[in-house]
This record gives structure tokens, C-alpha cells and sequence, in this order.
């Protein structure tokens, strides 16, 4: 009897690994298969999504903008990630689908949180980057409306206050063709986070990004 049940018990143990390693086989494979439709994110620059490359010979009439913020990036912040999908939801590609007169970037920039990531600039100095940025990409001809994730919105904001302090032509250009801005969760009073170094003297983000 005793034998008996042994060999049950194997058997059983035998037959539920067997499951589990089935099932995570079948895992590897589905975020296998989501990774090659992915697009990584750009470490530093700006990516045209959809529309013209070459945005003064485009016939698209605005250009949307994409800025994350904080620990975030060019592609995944923008990106939701459905359940049973390959590919998810991606809004820089998905809202240019309602507004056909539009071509859509994202910017992609260092924006780490700690010292074991990337560090990034002051928020200041990262504000002049990204206009750099835009300028080199030939955006700023036309009307421009910014769509910024959290700290993004601080560099949006002092993008517009350094265009108008350190008078450099092609970046008070830029910034007069904002015609929109969209913050999305900007913490235009500050952040408990941001100020978690005080807790944390590990972390470097006090008005970094």
C-alpha cells in the first residue's frame, strides 16, 4: 500500500511539473513573439511615429510631440500594454488614426532616477537639449502641440522660460509655434517623490531628470 502510494504521489508530482513547465514554455514564447513587434525605446534623439520624416515638406499641419518624464521612455511610456495582444496600445501611433492632419515624435532621453540608471541633466539644461533636439529634427516650422508625462511637463515648461531669457533665435521660433500643450500628471507643485532624497541619500533626483 505504502509502495503504492508513492507511486502515485510521483506520478502526480511528475504530471504537475510537466504543467508548469508547459505553461512557462508558452510564456517565453508570448513575450518572445510581443518583443519582436516591439520598438525598443530611443536612447537619445527624436523618432517620427507616423507621418513625414522630413516635417517641412510634409502635408501633415501640426506636429504632435511626445516628452516623457522621470525613469521613463521615448516608446514604453506611451505604450499600454493589453493582456492577449502582441503588440498593445500605442498613442503616438494610435491618436495620429483620429487626427489625419497630424504627424506624431516622440523624444527619447536619459531620465534615470538613481545612480544605478543613467543619469540625466538638470532640468534646466535638459530643456535646451530637447530644443536642440526639436530644432535639428526640423520641428518648429509649424504649429506644434507637446504632450508631457510627468517631469516632462517641468521641461516643457522650462523649454518656453529659457527660450524667452536666453534669446536664441531658432528656439523662441520653436517655441511660438506651441500651440498646445497636454500635461499629463505634471507635478506643477512639486513631488513627494522628488524629494524622497532627503529619505534616500542613494537616490540623485532632486531636480534632475
Amino acid at each position: 500500500m505504502l509502495n503504492t502510494a508513492i507511486s502515485e504521489w510521483r506520478a502526480t508530482l511528475g504530471a504537475l511539473a510537466l504543467l508548469l513547465l508547459c505553461v512557462a514554455l508558452i510564456r517565453a514564447r508570448k513575450r518572445r513573439v510581443q518583443a519582436q513587434h516591439k520598438v525598443p525605446d530611443i536612447a537619445d534623439g527624436v523618432a517620427n511615429i507616423v507621418g513625414s520624416d522630413e516635417p517641412s515638406g510634409s502635408q501633415s499641419e501640426i506636429d504632435l510631440v511626445f516628452i516623457h518624464g522621470l525613469v521613463g521612455g521615448s516608446h514604453s511610456t506611451w505604450r499600454h500594454e493589453a493582456k492577449h495582444t502582441q503588440t498593445g496600445f500605442f498613442w503616438p501611433k494610435e491618436i495620429i488614426k483620429e487626427l489625419k492632419s497630424c504627424s506624431s515624435w516622440t523624444v527619447g532621453y536619459a531620465a534615470g532616477a538613481t545612480k544605478f540608471q543613467k543619469e540625466g541633466m538638470y532640468i534646466r539644461d535638459r530643456a535646451t537639449n530637447i530644443l536642440n533636439k526639436l530644432m535639428l529634427s526640423g520641428l518648429g516650422k509649424r504649429p506644434l502641440i507637446l504632450i508631457a508625462h510627468s517631469m516632462g511637463g517641468l521641461i516643457v515648461k522650462e523649454m518656453i522660460v529659457r527660450s524667452q531669457t536666453k534669446y536664441i533665435r531658432r528656439h523662441q521660433d520653436i517655441v511660438k509655434n506651441i500651440c498646445g500643450i497636454v500635461f499629463c500628471g505634471t507635478p506643477h507643485l512639486g513631488s513627494e517623490f522628488a524629494g524622497s532624497n532627503t529619505r534616500f541619500l542613494k537616490f540623485d533626483i532632486l531636480n534632475r531628470i
